[in-house]
């Protein structure tokens, strides 16, 4: 289960680098 997720997220990542600089941007508020 957590294997398909680290999956998804690096498809995820490579898909929208602008996705990841908004994820960076809620780590950052939160």
């Amino acid at each position: 289960m957590i294997n398909n997720l680290i999956i998804l997220a690096k498809f995820f990542i490579h898909k929208c680098s602008l996705c990841l600089q908004y994820f960076k941007g809620l780590v950052i508020i939160l």
